[in-house]
């Protein structure tokens, strides 16, 4: 059986990061155990000619929402052997379905699969919400050399800081950084 993955293009990071599954260097971590089962598991990252020329003998598709492969109804038509489109994550707004239910494709996501993504980033939302994060950011490039005067005064408050840490003869009890 042969299978098809479009996955997006990690580089270098992905080579040191074999956690990073949706990559196409680390192929969902699919790769030993697809060929030990027999399986021939083309990785593709590109999503349009390359994966047009796969598809005439592709049984089973697999894309991400992310870096997606329009399933379209043309492209479905080149895939007479396609059994399975699996979307790796969830949504299926690049998949034609009534051209896939036609064809008795059976289309299938990983549901619930971003669901620990999607916590993270509604708190990061809410922390940039709760401490003014957007409005502050936005007024430090407008204001001349804000964060220049900002580290000026820490560095002068941090000089008489231990001038009084000397006289005072404490300096040898704080170590400096």
């Amino acid at each position: 059986m042969k299978i098809v993955a479009v996955l997006y293009p990690g580089g270098e990071i992905a080579r040191k990061t074999p956690e990073l599954l949706g990559c196409a260097e680390n192929a969902l971590g699919l790769t030993d155990f697809l060929k030990s089962q027999g399986h021939e598991f083309v990785v593709l990252t590109d999503k349009e000619a390359e994966l047009d020329k796969q598809l005439p003998t592709t049984d089973i598709l697999i894309t991400t929402p992310f870096w997606p492969a329009y399933d379209t109804k043309e492209r479905i038509s080149k895939a007479p052997k396609l059994k399975l489109a699996l979307t790796a994550g969830v949504g299926s707004d690049h998949i034609d379905l009534e051209a896939a239910a036609a064809r008795n494709i059976i289309m299938a996501e990983i549901t619930g699969s971003n669901v620990v993504s999607v916590a993270e980033q509604v708190v990061m939302h809410i922390l940039a919400l709760v401490r003014n994060y957007i409005p502050a950011y936005n007024r430090f490039p407008k204001e001349n050399g804000i964060l220049q005067k900002l580290r000026q005064k820490h560095m002068i408050w941090k000089i008489k800081l231990w001038e009084y840490l000397e006289w005072e003869g404490l300096d040898n009890v704080y170590a400096k950084d």
